[in-house]
């Protein structure tokens, strides 16, 4: 039994976690059994980020955030093959499938899970179809039915059984146990199939109205380019005729009022003249103006430090006075004897 489900970029953490988990992984639904996570095991010894961020960046793809960039394949091993052997050789030879139907360098990665109720291999591949990333082209209802068609017929030619990928055992050795747990795999795996069918429904719609809007847009697109190489066309045209008219009018004016011409060449350059020289005189005016504010705001620095050097002399002289009246004070104490005083 084989199904596959896709996932966006911010999926990508979340699956990871769960495909490369260690004892320490917590499920919250119990169908892991930590004791045997040990006995996982990877078909590739690559980081899986290291080797999906190398081959994605390599190929065509769109940078919407609804965009599926990974989709898994998850293959469980038939019940009918219980050794060991035969389980790895089972896995082994759906990855080397896998790999040769999307391309090696597509296919990420292998993990195969030998701690929950039946051992399964997820293998996550980047959906190149055409060279751009693409779920929705490449898993077809065709390619889904021939995937398990395919891969059952590689498995027949191994293991010499009928239906290893396709229905498992149909008959005759199911114990009821057996039947309940297959019953509700199938039954998750049908609402997981069905959620899957809805989102790619919305997604195939999304697609199509962004598809739609971008024809509208190409096509407008071109009708500008359209108009604007007409528009070239038609501004070169006339600016030839324009020269041809300009040419033409030179050879009148020589011919006819070259005179005048110079007399005007005369004014314009007397204008100009007089321009220039207003410029000037407003640039010397206005330079004099700057020079004459400075000067009154230096005289009015100057002025101003003049009044502050005043004040701190008149401070100081009377800072010197206080201190001889106090040095007079302290010496006319020094000889005060209490006995001149007559009582």
């Amino acid at each position: 039994m084989a199904h596959v489900a896709h996932f966006k970029a911010s999926d990508l953490k979340r699956i990871v976690n769960e495909y490369d988990r260690d004892e320490k992984y917590k499920c919250r639904d119990g169908r892991i059994d930590s004791s045997k996570t040990n006995l996982n095991y990877k078909m590739e010894s690559d980081d899986f980020e290291i080797r999906f961020g190398k081959r994605f960046s390599e190929v065509e793809h769109s940078n919407r955030k609804d965009l599926n960039v990974i989709s898994t394949w998850v293959i469980t091993c038939p019940q009918e093959l219980q050794n060991d052997s035969d389980r790895v050789k089972f896995f082994k030879l759906s990855y080397e499938f896998v790999q040769a139907r999307y391309g090696a360098d597509n296919v990420i990665q292998g993990y195969v899970h030998n701690d929950e109720t039946t051992p399964h291999m997820h293998i996550p591949v980047i959906p190149v179809k055409d060279k751009r990333v693409s779920a929705k082209a490449l898993f077809t209802r065709s390619e889904l039915h021939s995937f398990h068609k395919d891969l059952d017929k590689v498995m027949e030619d191994e293991f010499g059984i009928k239906g290893l990928i396709l229905n498992g055992r149909t008959k005759g050795n199911y114990t009821v146990s057996e039947l309940k747990e297959r019953t509700k795999q199938e039954q998750a795996l049908s609402e997981r199939e069905e959620n899957a069918n809805i989102e790619d429904y919305a997604l195939s719609q999304r697609q199509e109205a962004l598809d739609s809007r971008e024809t509208r847009l190409n096509a407008r697109e071109d009708d500008l380019t359209k108009r604007e190489k007409d528009f070239a066309l038609t501004k070169l045209k006339w600016r030839n005729k324009a020269n041809n008219e300009l040419e033409e009018l030179k050879k009148q004016l020589n011919a006819t009022a070259k005179a005048e011409f110079e007399k005007q060449q005369k004014q314009l350059q007397d204008y100009y003249n007089s321009q220039v020289e207003k410029i000037n005189k407003w640039a010397s005016d206005y330079k004099n103006q700057l020079e004459q504010e400075y000067q009154e705001k230096e005289d009015a620095r100057e002025a101003q430090f003049k009044i502050r050097v005043e004040k701190a002399a008149e401070r100081r002289f009377e800072a010197a006075q206080r201190e001889q009246e106090q040095e007079q004070f302290r010496k006319n104490r020094q000889g005060f004897d209490i006995s001149d005083i007559h009582w």
